[in-house]
């Protein structure tokens, strides 16, 4: 159950016209079939944090559960969202934090479902 391909993967964002910091965050894992982009919703209290939060939990999820694709996928979104809940509970300024999240997680040379 690994990659079997070589990946080489890079990443660029821009915080646009709008805004002078970026709330964007990825993560590559070339070795492992892993990318990630997390975008913190602008203009939200703690979007960057959330961004963060985001990619920190999915990373270390997806690099120590088992199972199918789908079912790491799901469990790691999850703990994402839950961590970011509790964080926000947490601190009042960042109440309402939230982040858009797209994963691929490649599995024998295709992404999987």
């Amino acid at each position: 159950m690994g990659v079997t391909a070589r990946w080489r993967s890079a990443v660029a964002t821009d915080p646009g016209l709008v805004r002078e910091s970026n709330e964007d965050r990825c993560f590559t894992d070339d070795e492992r079939g892993v990318f990630l982009v997390v975008d913190g919703i602008g203009g939200h209290a703690g979007g960057e944090i959330a961004a963060e939060l985001a990619i920190d939990c999915v990373r270390r999820a997806l690099a120590t559960s088992s199972g199918t694709a789908a079912s790491r996928v799901r469990s790691a979104i999850v703990e994402a969202n839950n961590v970011i809940h509790k964080t926000a509970d947490a601190n009042s300024s960042w109440h309402g934090m939230s982040c858009v999240l797209t994963l691929a997680l490649m599995e024998e040379n295709r992404v999987k479902k």
